[in-house]
């Protein structure tokens, strides 16, 4: 068989589920807002059809008031680091552990924090934020420059950082660090020593570089490890409605965006289900579009792999306000998408947090079974009741369809030895086996098919010469009902 041909966006795009193009005026969900359940109401009208996969999304926001923390601070990008702890960035505060009203209490212009544990419902100690690097005695490591950072992926044990910097070579000003608002331009910049310092590029760009996809710890899991994929928006004073997706090198994530075939644009799919990629941005077709964000607004995409259901959940604004917030899911990053909620005023936040800065999952707070997710988020402090400039958490349970597919063996994180026979085991309805070698070879991407079969259960012998660094990839089919992939590492 050609080893060289097939793809994993092309695996992937073979496993899409068609949704037909009709559009739902309406999702009915219930919100659990102050610990009470509300009764269904009717959201504003959506601009993708109500999901077939995700049947309802049922959110427990007392948990925003009761396990608020990081007063102050807001931003919040987070990322799944190498070390299995979650590191975030915050703007303008203390964060964990300082407070906001001056740098002799911490506040820093920017600072990042280790997150460790996970968030519980009536437990204030269930998860715990370190300040890594901001304004010390209130962080370990002492700040070097300023601004504000939107985006933060963790690959290969660095953490690379996106944003708007000070530094004392471009900011007129006595300390960088403490310069509260953003610098008009972007760079990026990156820790080998988890957020303990940070090296800056040399290079600047005009515009936002776009949300990075997540996936797992340290990008594990990711279904086209050679890239880095993007979602972002062109001008949003003439263009606000529409998001458009790039992919850039792994390993070229420092070099200047401005260098000619820097970015791939997704410009579609083709004939053959596969996408198509081009290095002129005038390429470039929209993979998401939402037609009542208004002139100026920024969506504040935000796009997480739901490893155990198999699906990529985006969020996006489509106002200014905190809760004008949509959840959408798709079985590729590139959609097609569906709704999962679609609100105007999300948990009555409109009011009390005015202004938001967006609304994320790390994929680390989801849980085995993928229908219990925590989400982070900030807006505007408003009173001392309601002060959402912090780091704010809120539960949400999916209800999905029945007959899912589902890969209970071999655990995630399970290592497999050359030359073994395995046993994987799954559940859903009229189900379909795929194993795949995956093997990186310079800036190609190999696989081979080692085994296929139907049923709950399937063994299969790996070769003896696979060598270490290569990924076993098993993916498991549900008819009609969607996909999931696990890879597994070789000892």
């Amino acid at each position: 068989m050609n080893n060289h041909s097939p793809k994993p966006w092309a695996l992937l795009a073979a496993l899409q589920e068609s949704i037909p193009p009709t559009v739902v005026g309406a999702v009915l969900v219930t919100v659990l807002a102050s610990g009470c359940v509300t009764s269904p109401t009717r959201q504003a009208p959506a601009p993708y059809p109500r999901s077939k996969f995700i049947r309802n999304a049922r959110w427990d926001l007392s948990t925003v008031s009761e396990l608020r923390s990081a007063f102050g601070s807001d931003l919040w990008p987070l990322a799944w680091a190498a070390d299995g702890e979650l590191y975030a960035a915050w703007g303008d505060g203390g964060g964990f552990d300082g407070n906001e009203s001056s740098q002799t209490g911490g506040k820093a212009s920017l600072g990042f924090a280790r997150i460790t544990g996970a968030p519980q419902a009536g437990r204030k100690s269930s998860y715990h934020g370190k300040n890594v690097w901001g304004t010390r005695p209130f962080a370990e490591n002492q700040a070097t420059f300023g601004g504000k950072v939107g985006d933060l992926i963790s690959l290969r044990g660095t953490l690379y950082a996106q944003g708007g910097l000070w530094t004392t070579d471009n900011c007129t000003c006595a300390d960088p660090t403490q310069k509260g608002e953003s610098n008009s331009t972007r760079t990026l910049t990156w820790s080998s020593d988890f957020a303990k310092s940070w090296t800056i590029a040399p290079w600047t760009s005009p515009a936002d570089l776009g949300a990075t996809l997540q996936f797992g710890r340290d990008y594990a899991g990711a279904f086209d490890p050679l890239h880095v994929y993007l979602y972002y928006q062109r001008d949003v004073k003439t263009d606000p409605t529409h998001l458009y997706l790039r992919r850039v090198d792994s390993d070229k994530l420092t070099v200047d965006p401005a260098t000619p075939g820097h970015f791939e644009y997704f410009t579609g799919l083709q004939v053959d289900g596969t996408p198509g990629w081009s290095m002129n941005e005038s390429d470039a077709l929209p993979v998401f579009t939402d037609l009542r964000v208004p002139a100026g607004v920024y969506s504040a995409p935000e796009v997480v792999y739901n490893a155990q259901l198999g699906r990529y959940l985006l969020t996006a604004a489509h106002g200014l306000l905190t809760g004008q917030l949509g959840l959408f899911e798709a079985p590729a990053p590139w959609g097609p998408w569906a709704t999962v909620a679609y609100y105007d005023d999300w948990g009555g936040f409109n009011e009390t947090a005015s202004e938001g800065n967006g609304i994320s999952f790390p994929a680390k707070w989801i849980s085995p079974d993928g229908k219990t997710l925590w989400a982070v988020f900030s807006g505007l402090k408003t009173s001392e009741t309601n002060n959402f400039d912090s780091f704010n958490v809120a539960r949400l349970v999916l209800k999905t369809r029945h007959g899912l597919a589902r890969i209970d063996s071999p655990l995630a994180g399970t290592s497999l030895a050359a030359g073994s026979t395995v046993k994987a085991r799954g559940a859903g309805t009229h189900l379909r086996w795929s194993v795949t070698r995956i093997h990186i070879d310079a800036d190609r991407l190999i696989q081979q098919e080692l085994a296929q079969g139907t049923g709950p259960s399937l063994t299969f012998t790996l070769p003896a010469d696979v060598p270490a660094g290569d990924t076993i990839r098993l993916t498991l089919a549900a008819a009609g009902r969607g996909s999931v992939y696990r890879d597994f590492a070789i000892e």
